[in-house]
C-alpha cells in the first residue's frame, strides 16, 4: 500500500520526525515512520568490501504468520544474526530477517509513503499525522499534518472468495 500527498511544488524530505497512521474511532496507533531512521547506506562499503556470508542450513519454512503487526523487523531466521544496522526493516513473506525499504520517496511534487507491510486491515478507516520538518516547501507554507480529521483514507472491504466451476 501506499499513501501519496501532492503539494504545489517539489517537498523535501526531511532526515527526522514521525508519520503515523492511526485507526480512526479508537485512535490505536497502527503504524509509525521514524524518518531519523535512514533506509540503507548511503554510500557502498568499500573499506571491508565483505562477500556474502550464505548459511549451509536450509531456511526453516514454518506456518507460523510472522508479519510486522506480530514480530519484530530483523529478528533472525534461520543461522541469521540480528540485523542491528539501524536502518529501515519491514517483513515481507514471512522473512523476519527484514528488508531495507524507503518509507517516502518524492517525485516531482509528490511524497509517496510506503507503511510497514501488513499493518493496515480491510475495510477499516485511518488518519494520517506528519510531523513538521518530515516534509517541507520552500516557501515553508506546509507544516506538517496534525489533525485527526485533516488526512483520512479507508482500506477497501475484503474481496469474497470466489467458487469457480460450480
Amino acid at each position: 500500500m501506499q499513501l501519496k500527498i501532492t503539494f504545489q511544488s517539489t517537498p523535501a524530505l526531511g532526515e527526522k520526525g514521525f508519520i503515523r497512521i492511526f485507526e480512526v474511532g479508537t485512535g490505536k496507533l497502527v503504524d509509525s515512520l521514524n524518518l531519523s531512521i535512514p533506509a540503507g547506506p548511503s554510500q557502498p562499503d568499500m573499506i571491508r568490501k565483505q562477500v556474502a556470508e550464505y548459511t549451509s542450513d536450509p531456511y526453516e519454512y514454518t506456518t507460523t504468520n510472522y508479519i510486522n503487526a506480530n514480530t519484530v523487523a530483523g529478528t533472525p531466521s534461520g543461522t541469521a544474526v540480528r540485523d542491528t544496522s539501524a536502518y529501515q526493516l519491514t517483513i515481507i513473506g514471512r522473512f523476519t530477517d527484514g528488508f531495507r525499504f524507503y518509507p517516502v520517496i518524492i517525485k516531482e511534487n509528490t511524497a509517496v509513503i510506503y507503511p510497514h507491510h501488513n499493518l493496515l486491515e480491510y475495510g477499516k478507516e485511518y488518519y494520517v499525522t506528519v510531523d513538521p520538518g518530515v516534509l517541507s516547501l520552500e516557501d515553508g507554507s506546509f507544516q506538517g499534518i496534525v489533525s485527526d480529521t485533516e488526512w483520512r483514507f479507508k482500506t477497501k472491504i475484503p474481496p469474497r472468495l470466489r467458487v469457480y466451476g460450480v
